[in-house]
């Protein structure tokens, strides 16, 4: 069952409760051996768009059909931060930032990343 097959079986509602049946990126050991191991380095920076190149390779078979069970997997995320991004015109964390962070006045809330948002505090990677 290839990742292409999927692709026209599943809808918004999978990517949320987790049944896309998508593989996870975070599985991937050429992602984990950038963060832990002796290949591990300092700056390692992945673009949403490399995580989903992880996720759609050939060792990457996906978890399940859509809809046939929860496989909790971060490329769901990141392929719903794409979606929010491409409706609302705005980058994620803009979106994050315009709809939650600020109407809701958490001010000690901050977005993982290497970007910096003026006024809100950076979560570091540690955390």
């Amino acid at each position: 069952m290839g990742t292409f097959l999927l692709k026209n079986k599943i809808k918004v509602h999978h990517l949320l409760d987790h049944s896309s049946g998508i593989y996870s990126f975070n599985n991937d050991l050429r992602y984990v051996n950038t963060y832990i191991g002796s290949k591990a380095a300092d700056g390692i920076s992945w673009t949403p768009e490399q995580l989903i190149e992880l996720a759609h390779t050939g060792d990457a078979e996906p978890q399940g059909k859509p809809g046939s069970g929860h496989y909790y997997s971060d490329t769901n995320t990141i392929l719903l931060g794409l979606i929010i991004e491409k409706i609302s015109g705005v980058s994620f964390r803009q979106y994050l930032k315009s709809t939650i962070i600020d109407p809701l006045e958490l001010r000690n809330t901050g977005f993982y990343g290497t970007q910096t948002d003026t006024g809100s505090i950076e979560v570091s990677p540690t955390v």
